[in-house]
């Protein structure tokens, strides 16, 4: 109860939290070591970046010691089958900046992404629905002009892509150079992280430790063992949840269409928004693979019954639960579902335009459910681990802030918090190396966090009440519907979305 509370504080902290404040985030330990060997927990989006920018990335590498990476996953192996469509913009920027020739391979693996539209059903008239707003992407991006269009159209590339999460996850991994690819093990589920004289070791269920490293990394979702460590000393056991990862009230069905996708070659992809009561659907065509036919998608977002925004509701006749959607159902992309039937369903009960939606569930071979879940911001990412002559560990990703995905900036914001901590990494082995004062891992660290909390706390914070906003029904659904048109018209939706587009990954 109390921790949901915290979600009010969640919305205006961006806006309102003092500076000193954020620069008291963590508080600095003493300890100065080279950063040598990392051990990454979880080989996601922000794993597989943050080890692009450790041992990939030609600048940030150039004329410094190199640095081993281990990364350890709780998974048997990889699924690229699983998780839906992913948008990237900004984050396409920052895997450039890593590294030029694996941005291609993403980008060559995606679709330029043309257009959003927002459109909701009518609310008078015999109109299949009522468009509120249109984003053209390059157009609009050179016509926000300045910091927009310099980090969002690099050598005439528009760096704005609609992909299949897989497909990103498959690229990131096939580029990795082989001598990381090698080390990532799979059915590591962490269970403690141990500080001995020579470093971190890291311990997982099947009975296997593996260390010493100079730091330890979580990136391993929402639903993080090393985030609980972090912030209770503690790792849950496996398979239960932890304290950290607060539900939203906020659940999403999609549906996956492989399989017979009509799409012209060269075409680049659209992404629709569809209102209705309690509810809105989105549909879109996401790139699926360099050489392969691009993979359709139908999401569906609600309010779930059972719910007030993060609030659990009490039947009031017998304290029963409204609904029978269980907010239990895995945190994760992978929890198949086996049916579209039940979407198919609840579109027709909240009046969702179905336009682009049914075809898609109704020839759709894969389904998937998850609850959006989110942290307490004030949360710290950072800890020394005891007895372990100043080693850490440290967040990034979902881990760090877990990103609503009503700005779709999950993915971007995962890369750009990889590309920050590597450069901070390697900024401190220099500054170590050369005897500088500066060289302090608990303030590097630090500085990393100042650096992305501020914008994380911020694109987190406007997606959740974006999020409700969307998904709420009644005279909430009416006021919606205006204030889309209204912010289309002025422009207003635009500066939202490409303000959360922007990367920002230094110090201003």
């Amino acid at each position: 109860g109390i921790m949901r509370l915290q979600l009010l504080l969640f919305f205006v902290i961006p806006c309102l939290l003092p500076k000193l404040l954020i620069e008291g985030l963590s508080s600095p330990i003493s300890g100065k070591k080279s950063i040598k060997k990392v051990a990454i927990v979880g080989s996601g989006i922000a794993g597989l970046s943050l080890a692009h920018a450790l041992v990939n990335s030609p600048d940030l590498q150039k004329d410094k010691a190199s640095i081993d990476v281990s990364i350890y996953d709780s998974r048997s192996s990889m699924d690229y089958e699983a998780g839906a469509g992913v948008q990237l913009n900004g984050g396409m920027s920052v895997l450039r900046m890593i590294n030029p020739k694996v941005q291609r391979a993403v980008a060559d693996a995606a679709l330029p992404l043309e257009k959003i539209q927002s459109r909701t059903k009518p609310w008078f008239g015999e109109n299949a629905f009522d468009t509120l707003l249109e984003i053209p992407m390059e157009e609009s991006i050179r016509e926000q002009g300045g910091n927009v269009e310099d980090t969002l159209i690099i050598e005439n590339e528009v760096m704005v892509y609609a992909i299949m999460r897989g497909a990103l996850q498959e690229v990131l991994m096939n580029t990795l150079p082989t001598e990381t690819a090698e080390k990532i093990k799979f059915g590591k589920c962490l269970v403690e992280i141990k500080g001995k004289s020579d470093g971190a070791h890291v311990c997982f269920q099947d009975g296997s430790t593996e260390g010493p490293f100079d730091l330890v990394v979580g990136c391993d979702g929402v639903n993080s063992a090393v985030k609980e460590y972090i912030s209770t000393g503690s790792i849950p056991k496996f398979g239960t949840r932890g304290q950290q990862a607060l539900y939203s009230g906020i659940r999403i069905k999609y549906a996956i269409q492989d399989e017979n996708v009509s799409h012209d070659k060269g075409e680049g992809a659209i992404l629709r928004q569809y209102f209705g009561n309690s509810a809105y659907s989105l549909a879109g065509v996401y790139g699926n693979g360099s050489g392969k036919s691009p993979t359709k998608c139908a999401f569906l977002i609600y309010a779930d019954k059972n719910y007030l925004g993060p609030f659990k509701r009490k039947s009031i006749s017998n304290g029963n639960s409204r609904s029978q959607d269980d907010e239990n159902t895995d945190w994760s992309q992978d929890n198949r579902i086996s049916t579209g039937e039940t979407m198919l369903k609840q579109i027709k009960e909240f009046e969702v335009p179905n336009i682009d939606v049914n075809p898609i569930i109704e020839n759709s071979n894969r389904f998937f459910e998850l609850g959006v879940y989110f942290h307490n911001p004030l949360n710290k990412w950072t800890k020394e681990i005891p007895n372990s002559g100043g080693t850490f560990c440290t967040l990034s990703g979902d881990a760090a802030h877990a990103m609503p995905p009503f700005l779709g900036q999950g993915s971007n914001q995962a890369i750009q918090d990889g590309y920050c901590l590597a450069a901070k990494i390697y900024e401190y082995n220099e500054n170590l190396q050369s005897a500088t004062d500066t060289a302090d891992m608990a303030n590097v660290l630090k500085s990393y966090e100042k650096v992305r909390w501020k914008p994380t706390a911020s694109i987190s914070s406007k997606s959740f009440l974006l999020g409700y906003l969307e998904s709420g029904g009644g005279p909430i659904g009416k006021f919606r519907d205006t204030f889309f048109k209204t912010c289309g018209v002025l422009g207003i939706a635009k500066k939202i979305y490409f303000g959360a587009a922007v990367p920002e990954i230094t110090e201003k």
